[in-house]
C-alpha cells in the first residue's frame, strides 16, 4: 500500500463516520492522536501508521459504545444483587438534557467493527509481504 493509498482509506474512513453520525468517534480519535504525539515527542507517523492507528481507535471507540455485551452486563448484576426482581433495564439522565435513555436501546456496532478488524488485517498483512513502498 503506498501512502497516498493509505491516505485516502484514511480520508475516506473519517468521511464514513462523520456520515453515518459518528462524527464523535473522529473527534475522539483526534484528541487521543494528539495525546499520543504529545506523549512521544519523536513520534512520527506516517500514513500508513495514521490508517492503522484510526482503525485501531475507531475499533476502539465503537466497541466501548455498542450494547454488544449489555446482557452479559445485566446478568452479572442481577447475580451480584441477589434481588427478587431483577435488573431488566439500565437508563441514565444526562445532566444538561431532559430525556431518560435506555442503555438496552444503544445499538450494536458489531458489523462495522468486524468489517474494520478485516480491513486492519488486510492492511496489516499487506505491511509484511509488500516492499516498503512509500509512494
Amino acid at each position: 500500500m503506498t501512502f497516498q493509498q493509505a491516505t485516502e482509506i484514511r480520508l475516506h474512513l473519517i468521511q464514513s463516520l462523520r456520515i453515518n453520525g459518528l462524527s464523535e468517534v473522529t473527534q475522539q480519535i483526534e484528541i487521543a492522536l494528539r495525546e499520543e504525539l504529545e506523549q512521544k515527542e519523536r513520534l512520527v507517523f506516517n500514513p500508513k501508521r495514521l490508517l492503522i492507528f484510526y482503525i485501531d481507535k475507531s475499533i476502539e471507540i465503537l466497541e466501548s459504545i455498542s450494547n454488544d455485551n449489555f446482557e452479559i452486563i445485566i446478568n452479572k448484576l442481577n447475580k451480584a444483587i441477589e434481588s427478587e426482581v431483577p435488573i431488566e433495564d439500565i437508563q441514565i439522565q444526562l445532566v444538561e438534557n431532559q430525556g431518560v435513555y435506555s442503555l438496552r436501546n444503544l445499538p450494536s456496532y458489531r458489523p462495522i467493527i468486524e468489517e474494520l478488524k478485516e480491513i486492519q488485517n488486510i492492511i496489516l498483512e499487506d505491511n509484511d509481504t509488500s516492499p516498503n513502498n512509500n509512494n
